[in-house]
């Protein structure tokens, strides 16, 4: 009976260990965490465009053999979401266009779909330009 108190005891000393840690890591996740400048667009891993996070506009990706394929880009108030897009069946378009807007860095939008990856880079507008002293 005693060696049994010791296993939970054990257990729940062990338990309280593992969500300290995790607990610690998100804390300095959310801490540390850099707010995006850039929107960076790829199709099929091949670049497609950049676009400043605090300017607000409206871009359609094309792509396919035809640029029959679109998603449709908004960025406004510094954030970037995908709002539309032809993707073929609900649950394609659904991920595609249900997703949270995303604007820190390392953020990711992706629509399998039509392979486009919507990502957030930078920590600084690099819209400007590069002054080197």
């Amino acid at each position: 009976m005693a060696e049994n108190k010791k296993k939970i005891k054990n257990d729940i000393i062990f338990i309280a260990a593992v969500v300290l840690i995790l607990g610690i890591i998100v804390g300095a996740t959310v801490l540390f965490r850099e707010e995006g400048a850039t929107v960076v667009v790829s199709i099929n891993g091949k670049h497609y465009g950049t676009y400043s996070l605090f300017e607000n506009q409206t871009v359609e990706i094309r792509s396919g053999k035809n640029n029959e394929s679109y998603n449709v880009l908004v960025i406004e108030n510094g954030t970037a979401y995908v709002s539309d897009a032809n993707c073929p069946g609900v649950l394609a378009h659904l991920k595609c266009t249900n997703q949270d807007p995303i604007h820190y860095s390392g953020q990711s939008i992706i629509c399998q779909e039509h392979m486009v990856v919507i990502e957030i880079k930078g920590g600084e507008d690099s819209s400007g330009p590069d002054i080197i002293s």
